[in-house]
C-alpha cells in the first residue's frame, strides 16, 4: 500500500457550482437538492469475516475520508463531497467496523481503527491514496499513514 499524502484539515480550492464537473441533478421547486454523494450506491467488501460498507464518487486520485467519533458515511456533507469529486478526486467514504452498515465489533482505539482504511485500500487495489479525516478520523488517518 502506498500512501503519499495526508489531509487532516481539508482545505482545497473549490470550483463554483457553475464550474463544477459534478452538478446536482435538476430538482423540482421545493424539492431537496440532489447530490452525487447522496445518490451513490452503498457498496460492500468482505474482509476477515466482516463486511465493510463504502461509497465512491468521482474519478481521479483516491481520497479516503475517515469520519469523526460515532459518525458514519451519512455524516459527511454531500455538497462537500461533491466539491472534492469535482476537483479531481475519487472520494471514498466508509463506515468503521461495527458502525453504520459495516459488520463486526466496534472499537474507538485509533490504532485498531486503522484496519478499516488499510483493508479498504488493499481490497480496492488503490494506489497513490490521499487520506483525510474529521476529528477522530484525523487521528485514524494519521495513524494509518504512520503504520504504513
Amino acid at each position: 500500500m502506498r500512501l503519499t499524502a495526508l489531509l487532516v484539515l481539508l482545505v482545497l480550492p473549490f470550483a463554483t457550482p457553475a464550474e463544477a464537473q459534478i452538478s446536482p441533478v435538476d430538482v423540482l421547486p421545493g424539492s431537496p437538492e440532489r447530490h452525487a454523494a447522496t445518490d451513490a450506491p452503498n457498496r460492500f467488501i468482505e474482509i476477515d469475516g466482516r463486511r465493510i460498507a463504502y461509497r465512491s464518487i468521482g474519478a481521479g486520485r483516491p481520497l479516503i475520508l475517515c469520519i469523526r467519533f460515532r459518525g458514519n458515511m451519512d455524516s459527511w456533507d454531500p455538497a462537500f463531497l461533491d466539491a472534492l469529486a469535482s476537483n479531481g478526486f475519487r472520494v471514498i467514504t466508509f463506515d468503521y467496523t461495527g458502525l453504520g452498515l459495516t459488520t463486526g465489533e466496534p472499537t474507538y482505539n485509533p490504532i485498531e481503527m486503522t484496519k478499516d482504511p488499510r483493508d479498504l485500500i488493499a481490497a480496492l487495489n488503490l494506489e497513490d491514496v490521499v487520506l483525510g479525516g474529521w476529528s477522530l478520523g484525523g487521528l485514524v488517518a494519521q495513524s494509518t499513514l504512520a503504520l504504513s
